[in-house]
């Protein structure tokens, strides 16, 4: 317990880092608000963030307040260096979606790609990025916007699937909190289990493409077999 406890509050000082630079970059701001339409009081209640593209600006101001490289390895936020010593951050040049749990803990954080800083299609990297597994972070049983929304689940019966950490969040600004998703991965036999016991029907709203197709058929076929009533 304790160890988690030094784990979250680490997750907990990256979270304040990463949202101080998000208000602190015009471009990034830009982006969350108008090129994806949410609200300041919406950024700010989702404490969005961003990383900068330097290599280890988050572990620097980190372990300027005292928190080890030790423990930003452990919690997935550093990588120790090959050729010297020290750490960089795994999350670079990125718009930031801390990821909560019930609890109001901060399990570990997702991250979008910041197109706008890209000069050299080589250096794209993926388009999203996640915590790695950790003793608090387990994504098979972990679903983004579910902290935020499981009374409003629970009072419904209702919840709603999407694929994106942005789809949840433009859901909750329209008025719709059931809605969740998972984190990186496929819908999990763990993850049906969580919903069962919060509500009794579920709604997949993925996308129309082959790949939001197919995810819609294997999460049907998980939750039905929960027990759980599925509508697409």
């Amino acid at each position: 317990r304790q160890e988690k406890d030094r784990l979250y509050r680490v997750n907990e000082q990256a979270q304040a880092y990463y949202e101080k630079m998000l208000w602190a970059d015009p471009r990034a701001l830009e982006y969350v608000q108008k090129a994806r339409g949410l609200s300041d009081e919406t950024v700010r209640a989702w404490h969005l963030g961003f990383a900068p593209q330097a290599w280890s600006a988050m572990s620097d101001a980190l372990m300027a307040r005292g928190v080890s490289e030790d423990l930003l390895v452990r919690v997935g936020l550093s990588a120790r260096r090959r050729e010297q010593s020290g750490v960089y951050d795994k999350l670079r040049g990125r718009v930031v979606f801390p990821i909560a749990i019930p609890g109001e803990y901060v399990a570990g954080f997702g991250a979008r790609r910041a197109d706008w800083l890209i000069t050299d299609e080589a250096d794209k990297g993926p388009k999203y990025l996640n915590s790695p597994e950790s003793p608090i972070y387990e994504k098979s049983s972990i679903f983004f916007g579910l902290a935020q929304g499981k009374d409003a689940i629970r009072k419904s019966k209702q919840a709603v699937l999407v694929e994106g950490y942005l789809d949840v969040i433009a859901l909750h600004q329209a008025g719709i909190q059931t809605a969740s998703a998972t984190c990186g991965t496929a819908l999990s036999g763990r993850h049906s289990a969580m919903l069962v016991r919060l509500c009794e029907e579920v709604v997949t709203l993925y996308d129309g493409d082959t790949a939001g197709q197919d995810a819609t058929r294997r999460a049907a076929e998980i939750l039905l077999a929960t027990g759980v009533s599925v509508r697409v």
